[in-house]
């Protein structure tokens, strides 16, 4: 009996000491879960914020803001891209105002460049001859101090998408900031992407597939890179036409010092202090800086606009110059050396025909790749080519593609040149289209404009009759380009319109 007791007391206690050495157990696998999830913290809480049905407070899901005119930035000014070699397959503009946007604008473009080009193996969109790089820019935040602009880079036919690069400096002090590396903090791009994520849980954001954690990283550094800040708050794009909006408080976690500054500007909607005015142009007594024209027109009266043609003399010039003498209608011609002696009689014609013949180097280099050196054998070999022709020696300058670099702006006005570029490209070259050439002048021209043609395309010499008709029509008097200016250049100036 007392066996049976002593039994059933044993059986009693092994049974009281088994859910407590499984209480135990659970008790310390929890405890180690959540060391665990604690030292995974920033991943826990990013993988969850991607699961979570709703947006935190203060974020919505928005339109894509359309950027504004960049004429409405006044006292702006921009650099062309041009063409890139024979392909001539690179157009565009970007801004050089304030000076502290300079080198971010270049080193932005460069690097586009460099990626349609494929670098040293040439394996880039560019290989494709019929592939185009178009270069833009517009702005995104005028605000106090800040100019915001959104760099554009377009490559067609094929991708077809546009790459975006937010871009904001200070007018005043002289600072830059680019988005996202100058705007967002270190750990900001895990916590868009979650975002990201739980953006794509919500009907706004369409039948878009739902990114994976991957795919929303990606997201996220294309929607930082094209960040706006603006007076409703801090707006990520998202692919199509669906943008990240973050009011300021919620905001205010994912910037910078620098980057709050500006989008506290932005929502207080403080004026801007804009871009200060250039100097006003000096006297135009000609002196030894000086480049002076025989003056045909008084363009302070009349409206005048200069037909502009590049890269001939060229197979189809000579009928360009037939169009030209039977409309009493001047231009100005940037010649090539290798072309220049080629076709020597035509050069010769131009001069005697009274239009204005001006250097557009040897070979068509890019001016702003090249050694000093180089830079002065392409400018002076050209220059000596056009004046054996019988033409005078040239004195005016188009670099290739619109392409300036600081050795070569200094090297230009050491030959004792003024730099021409243009307001108004008909991209003739890219269109190879009579009707647009003819429509591209007409729509953009206004008075002072320099408007920038190649002769060496029939379709733009088969455009030249109803340019010269039209813009007459409107009222304009076409000049060479000197009138502008009333018959004075600076040597080193560079000019890209009349006005």
């Amino acid at each position: 009996m007392a066996t049976t007791r002593e039994s059933n007391a044993h059986r009693h206690r092994s049974g009281a000491v088994l859910p407590m050495i499984l209480t135990t157990v659970l008790v310390l696998l929890l405890a180690a879960a959540v060391v665990f999830l604690g030292s995974q913290e920033p991943l826990a809480r990013a993988l969850a914020a991607g699961r979570a049905k709703e947006l935190p407070a203060g974020v919505t899901i928005t339109a894509v803001h359309t950027p504004g005119d960049p004429d409405d930035v006044a006292n702006m000014e921009t650099n062309p891209v041009g063409a890139a070699g024979d392909l001539e397959a690179r157009t565009g503009e970007y801004p050089v105002k304030p000076d502290s946007l300079l080198p971010v604008a270049e080193e932005w473009v460069a690097g586009r460049i460099a990626a349609f080009s494929g670098g040293a193996d040439g394996a880039g969109a560019g290989a494709d001859d019929a592939a185009h790089l178009e270069l833009g820019w517009s702005p995104i935040l005028r605000a106090g101090p800040y100019l915001g602009v959104d760099l554009t880079s377009t490559v067609t036919p094929e991708p077809g998408e546009t790459t975006h690069q937010s871009v904001y400096a200070d007018v005043t002090s002289g600072g830059a900031w680019s988005a996202p590396g100058d705007l967002f903090t270190g750990t900001a791009a895990e916590r868009v992407a979650a975002l990201v994520r739980t953006a794509a849980n919500q009907p706004e954001f369409g039948d878009r597939p739902h990114p994976s954690a991957a795919e929303a990283r990606v997201l996220a550094r294309v929607a930082m890179a094209a960040a706006q800040l603006r007076p409703e708050g801090l707006v990520l794009p998202l692919d199509g036409d669906r943008a990240l909006l973050l009011e300021a408080e919620p905001a205010a976690d994912y910037l910078t010092e620098a980057g709050n500054s500006i989008l506290a500007a932005a929502v207080a909607g403080t004026g801007f202090a804009g871009i200060p005015a250039p100097p006003p142009p000096p006297g135009r007594p000609a002196g030894p800086d000086r480049l002076t024209f025989p003056v045909r027109v008084d363009c302070s009266s009349a409206s005048c606009v200069a037909l502009t043609f590049d890269d001939g003399p060229g197979p189809h010039t000579g009928r360009l110059l037939d169009i030209l003498a039977e409309h009493d209608a001047p231009a100005t011609f940037f010649l090539l050396g290798e072309q220049t002696r080629k076709r020597p009689e035509l050069v010769r014609r131009m001069a005697e025909e009274g239009h204005v013949v001006g250097n557009h180097t040897w070979g068509h280099p890019d001016l702003a790749t090249l050694e000093p050196r180089e830079i002065d054998r392409q400018i002076a070999t050209a220059a000596d080519e056009i004046a054996t022709a019988g033409a005078p020696r040239p004195v005016l300058l188009r670099p290739p593609y619109g392409s300036l670099s600081d050795s070569a702006r200094d090297r230009i006005a050491a030959a004792g040149d003024a730099t021409v570029l243009w307001d108004v490209d008909t991209l003739d070259w890219k269109t190879r289209d009579t009707k647009k050439t003819v429509a591209a002048a007409l729509t953009d021209a206004r008075r002072g404009s320099i408007i920038l043609m190649h002769d060496i395309h029939e379709p733009t010499v088969d455009a030249v009759a109803d340019i010269i008709t039209g813009l007459r029509e409107e009222g304009y008097t076409l000049v060479g380009v000197p009138d502008l200016f009333g018959g004075t250049m600076n040597k080193g100036g560079i000019y890209r319109d009349g006005r």
